[in-house]
C-alpha cells in the first residue's frame, strides 16, 4: 500500500513520509513555553456587549533549530473590528515553544519534519495560551471577556457558531474572522 504524500513543502525539499512524520511526533517532547511579546491597543475605554464587533485573527509561526532543540515563536495578531470598520482594539501575542529533538535531530529531513510540524500542530499547541492572553488583555480594557474560539484547523467556517470565514494566507500563516 503506498503512503499518502504530505503537503506544504517547496520543490527539491525531502518529503518525509507519513510514517517518518509519525515517528517524529513520537520522538520530540514539549519542554518550555514562554511569553516573548505582548503588545496591546484599545482606541475604546470601554465596549459594551451590544456593540457590533468582528474579531479579525492571524497567526504566524518561525523556527529555529538548535543541537538538542528546536524552538517555535508562534505569534497571534487579534484586531476587534467596529460596525464601522474602525479598529477599536488590538492583541498581538508571541510566544515561544521549545521542543527537545531526541533521536529526531539526527534525522537528515529534520527541517522538512519541523517545517510540516508549525504548519499541522504547532497552532494546537499554542492556541489555548494565546486565547488565555487575549481574554486577560480584553479584560483589562475594561471590555466584556472575549473568548476565542477552539482552534479546528479542519473546520470550515459554517461549523461554528461565532466565525464567518477562514481561509489561509500562506503556508505558515493562518488568518480567521469571527463575530465577537
Amino acid at each position: 500500500m503506498a503512503e499518502r504524500e504530505l503537503v506544504g513543502l517547496t520543490a527539491g525539499t525531502s518529503r518525509p513520509t507519513p510514517s517518518e512524520f509519525d515517528k517524529f511526533l513520537r520522538e520530540i517532547e514539549l519542554t518550555n513555553l514562554r511569553l516573548i511579546a505582548i503588545n496591546a491597543e484599545s482606541s475604546m475605554a470601554a465596549l459594551s456587549p451590544e456593540t457590533p464587533a468582528t474579531v479579525n485573527t492571524e497567526a504566524s509561526a518561525d523556527s529555529e533549530i538548535r543541537d538538542s532543540e528546536f524552538e517555535i515563536r508562534q505569534t497571534l495578531k487579534v484586531a476587534l473590528i467596529g460596525p464601522n470598520d474602525e479598529v477599536m482594539g488590538n492583541v498581538n501575542v508571541t510566544i515561544g515553544l521549545t521542543y527537545s529533538l531526541g533521536a529526531a535531530r539526527t534525522k537528515p529531513n529534520i527541517e522538512s519534519l519541523i517545517k510540516i510540524f508549525i504548519e499541522t500542530s504547532v497552532l494546537l499547541h499554542a492556541w489555548p495560551y494565546l486565547r488565555e492572553m487575549v481574554t486577560a488583555v480584553t479584560i483589562r480594557f475594561g471590555w466584556p471577556p472575549l473568548i476565542l474560539p477552539l482552534f479546528k484547523p479542519a473546520v470550515t467556517a459554517a461549523t461554528t457558531k461565532k466565525s464567518r470565514s477562514a481561509s489561509t494566507r500562506s503556508k505558515s500563516t493562518k488568518r480567521r474572522r469571527h463575530d465577537a
